[in-house]
């Protein structure tokens, strides 16, 4: 089969979701989850503050929430394979460039253009790639993308402590790189394909016994969804959840520490979190056959603040464990929600554009509320306000939700 025939192929959507399901894992595990577990070494080796270490990637967080809005606006004109090669190439090449850092100031040059990586080859972008190729199982194709990719912090977090035991932190990055390097960049540059016309997209009818293909799903100009209230309302509750998130993985051990729990459990429990997002997400897939989609929002930013209570109220081990449980799988759920909500809502003709201001705004978020939980927990002499705080925005979050969904309907839309 022929590279023209394989684009105009529906079913070659799900060689699609494969790659991505590989090349988000390897991402997400060197580009993202890899920093945390190289700061000891970093600290000691060079000789700078955590805190000139963590802006570092404070830095490629809102170079890439920067970046959100022009790469979903390639995204929806061109073919993903061009941006989403040279992504991967260019990440591989700034680790490789972390690992010979001696000087502040190139560190976070270096970081800045990490940023600007993670916006072409992580989620935001895998998700507008799979969203065009799909419609009657997109969320099928979203879920078994994330289901891979949550295992990233669970493998690279280990492998990267490993290689720095083994051969010291700044050839463990030289490792680090070329993994990825190898593993995304063939892989985006061979198969990724333009997306098919709307009308190709999924096709139900050459599947037998399937339901006959759905209504022509909205599709709506960036203008017009951005220019709407539904839109903010629904980021909103994405910038709350991504906010909660971020704080939380971020302070979370320095709370159970406080709290008098061992740095292994604390260790355990933060681990713990991040993997929940597997189990989470396939909840999330299974709901679909129960929970009418208007309240799926509301239940999973809900979800996320059940959790962040019961570790507000406890330090007990068993109380940790639960909350860690909950939180975690909300957090799953959060990124199937952002995926899915708006392009139930808007479709996928725009979805990179109108999902890029969104993505934008809740990256953003993600920067900012290590620094802002850290000047609340000095003004508030402690953790527990902070988290009962971030409890009720998980409530506002849902409250949003629901009216985006609320006014979606009233205006005619798809609030699925």
């Amino acid at each position: 089969m022929t590279s023209s025939q394989r684009a105009a192929d529906p079913s070659y959507g799900w060689t699609i979701v494969a790659v991505l399901a590989v090349t988000e894992t390897v991402s997400w595990g060197v580009l993202y989850y890899a920093f945390a577990v190289f700061l000891p070494s970093m600290q000691r080796s060079l000789g700078w503050s955590r805190t000139e270490l963590t802006g570092a990637f404070s830095i490629a967080l809102a170079t890439s929430a920067l970046a959100a809005v022009p790469v979903g606006r390639w995204l929806d004109r061109h073919s993903p394979r061009p941006l989403m090669t040279l992504g991967s190439l260019a990440g591989a090449l700034l680790v490789l460039a972390w690992s010979q850092v001696h000087d502040l100031l190139p560190f976070y040059l270096i970081w800045a253009g990490i940023g600007l990586a993670m916006a072409c080859v992580l989620y935001e972008a895998a998700f507008t790639v799979v969203t065009k190729w799909f419609r009657e199982r997109r969320r099928r194709a979203l879920t078994a993308v994330t289901l891979v990719g949550g295992w990233a912090s669970f493998v690279f977090s280990p492998l990267s402590n490993w290689l720095i035991d083994l051969q010291g932190w700044r050839h463990a990055l030289i490792t680090l790189a070329i993994i990825l390097g190898v593993a995304t960049v063939p892989l985006h540059g061979l198969f990724l394909r333009p997306t098919p016309r709307q009308d190709e997209q999924d096709a139900p009818a050459l599947v037998p016994g399937d339901p006959p293909a759905p209504l022509a799903e909205p599709q709506l100009a960036t203008e017009v969804a951005v220019g709407s209230s539904a839109f903010w309302y629904l980021t909103a509750a994405f910038v709350l959840s991504s906010f909660a998130i971020s704080a939380v993985a971020v302070h979370l051990i320095p709370y159970l520490l406080e709290g008098g729990r061992s740095a292994g459990f604390a260790a355990f429990a933060a681990g713990l979190m991040g993997l929940m997002q597997v189990p989470g997400r396939v909840v999330f897939a299974a709901a679909e056959q129960v929970l009418p989609r208007d309240y799926e929002a509301p239940a999973v930013f809900l979800l996320q603040g059940i959790g962040l209570a019961v570790l507000a109220a406890t330090t007990g081990a068993a109380g940790v464990i639960v909350a860690v449980c909950l939180f975690g799988m909300g957090n799953g759920m959060a990124t199937l929600v952002r995926a899915t909500a708006i392009a139930d809502a808007y479709g996928s003709a725009f979805y990179g554009s109108i999902a890029g201001v969104a993505a934008g705004c809740a990256t953003g978020a993600r920067a900012i509320a290590p620094v802002v939980a850290a000047g609340a927990y000095v003004a508030f002499n402690g953790y527990k306000p902070l988290l009962w705080l971030l409890v009720a925005g998980s409530v506002v979050a849902a409250t949003t939700a629901r009216q985006a969904n609320r006014r979606l309907a009233a205006a005619g839309g798809e609030a699925r």
